[in-house]
């Protein structure tokens, strides 16, 4: 019941989120950008989607084989080219990871591992977004109109940092105040099999930099499908430049559990970033569009997958 509950309260918050995206534009004029969009750019975007689904899929199979089982590659991709699609009618863009551990604990016997390899691809994921636009922040620090961004992706980082850093200092956690925080962690055996097991990719060496620079390519992709949508609407004023300081926090904002499919935040997210270059709230509208429409272009495909079994080899 309260299952359903959430999904209706999403539901709802999509509805009014969208609601008032609307009213801010002109939707005629924005059907009429989508429907003259250019093509080349629509379908090298949906090709560089496909791309980046199979980069993660083996950023997935790499952490997989480090912390659990020998899952075959086929089998991760089927899994993260389904979840794709749902997370774009479920809250936030956490559905992927949802699909991820219902169908491999169906499948296999390490269910705790299994699930911490969902857990520490998702985090490895968010440190390779929030690397980049660190990285892109100082190529915009010194224009006084776009400081305060590269202000906003540094503290993202450093604070992503400091958490990591945290988590897995030995003297913090044999500290007095780490050892008042365990007393009050719930599901206690489950957590620490789950601490095993990040610990296990922590000291794996060449295996978690070899998922970081698979993570990094899959996350430019995705980026460049956001300037390719860009391009399809001949918008020339988002530079590349500016989409890796400002998808970080996109990318971030439309993670978090709001709307279904973050419809609505992203609508306004757009807006709100790419108003600042002088990109106005019609064509901001319609990249949105473009950019859905890329994705679930892409992943429709996937729903075959229902249909067929996941077994190990």
């Amino acid at each position: 019941m309260k299952t359903v509950l959430n999904i209706i309260i999403r539901v709802a918050i999509a509805v009014v989120l969208l609601y008032l995206v609307i009213r801010q534009i002109d939707l005629d004029k924005v059907l009429r950008l989508v429907a003259d969009c250019n093509i080349f750019f629509l379908f090298a975007g949906i090709l560089t989607v496909l791309t980046h689904i199979s980069l993660n899929s083996y950023r997935w199979y790499i952490i997989v084989r480090t912390l659990a089982d020998k899952i075959p590659y086929n089998v991760t991709f089927k899994i993260t080219y389904l979840g794709t699609l749902m997370n774009n009618f479920m809250p936030g863009s956490v559905g992927g990871d949802l699909a991820r551990v219902y169908w491999v604990i169906k499948e296999q016997a390490k269910r705790i591992a299994l699930a911490g390899s969902v857990i520490a691809d998702r985090i490895l994921g968010l440190a390779t977004i929030a690397t980049l636009g660190f990285i892109a922040s100082w190529w915009i620090m010194f224009n006084p109109e776009f400081n305060w961004l590269s202000i906003y992706t540094c503290i993202i980082f450093f604070l992503f940092c400091f958490v990591v850093f945290v988590y897995f200092n030995k003297k913090i956690r044999e500290s007095f105040l780490g050892n008042i925080v365990k007393k009050f962690i719930p599901f206690k055996r489950q957590f620490y099999e789950l601490d095993d097991a990040f610990k296990k990719l922590r000291f794996s060496g060449k295996q978690l930099k070899f998922a970081f620079s698979v993570s990094l390519v899959s996350q430019l992709l995705l980026i460049c499908t956001l300037y390719m949508s860009a391009k399809a609407l001949n918008i020339k004023e988002l530079e590349f430049s500016y989409l890796l300081c400002v998808a970080p926090i996109i990318f971030l904002i439309t993670a978090v559990p709001i709307s279904i499919g973050a419809v609505g935040v992203q609508e306004g997210i757009f807006f709100y970033f790419f108003g600042f270059v002088g990109v106005t709230q019609n064509y901001a509208f319609a990249m949105s569009i473009i950019y859905r429409i890329i994705v679930i272009a892409a992943t429709i495909p996937s729903v075959f997958v229902l249909f067929a079994p996941l077994r190990k080899k």
